[in-house]
């Protein structure tokens, strides 16, 4: 199955240099909308998806062609009062603490916690799985 990869952040017009960040093993893994990802599913990571410059990139990379598994990750903003609202991370059912929010931002490929808190306020769909094609786990 197809998991394409951005080129660049729509939210912060940035590169997301995710290419390099997956064939450097610093992205582990990806969050998508759905919950249509299995452990053992083929993946073609591709950027162009749906386009004419449409381009698979782990054909060489045996390591990165295999779903070794999902957890199911949900965001919520708790307000706490008028001015200031608490965002939580919940994989598997299990808050995060900080230190493993700013873990998943960086193993996904952000460059910043801060890009990843745009990332999710501004995404229309919300992430329901992380896409692990490696052992790590949260």
């Amino acid at each position: 199955m197809i998991l394409g990869f951005s080129t660049i952040n729509p939210f912060t017009k940035k590169p997301t240099h995710f290419v390099k960040k997956i064939l450097d093993n610093s992205k582990i893994h990806s969050m998508r909308a759905g919950e249509r990802w299995r452990k053992g599913q083929t993946i073609q990571m591709a950027t162009g998806v749906r386009t004419k410059n449409y381009a698979q990139f782990n054909t060489q990379r045996p390591d990165l062609k295999t779903c070794t598994g999902t957890q199911k990750i949900s965001f919520v903003f708790e307000k706490l009062s008028k001015t200031v609202s608490e965002f939580q991370v919940f994989v598997d059912g299990r808050k995060l603490t900080l230190g493993e929010m700013n873990a998943l931002s960086r193993n996904d490929g952000f460059d910043t916690y801060t890009d990843f808190l745009i990332w999710v306020i501004h995404s229309k769909h919300k992430p329901k799985q992380i896409v692990h094609w490696t052992d790590f786990r949260y």
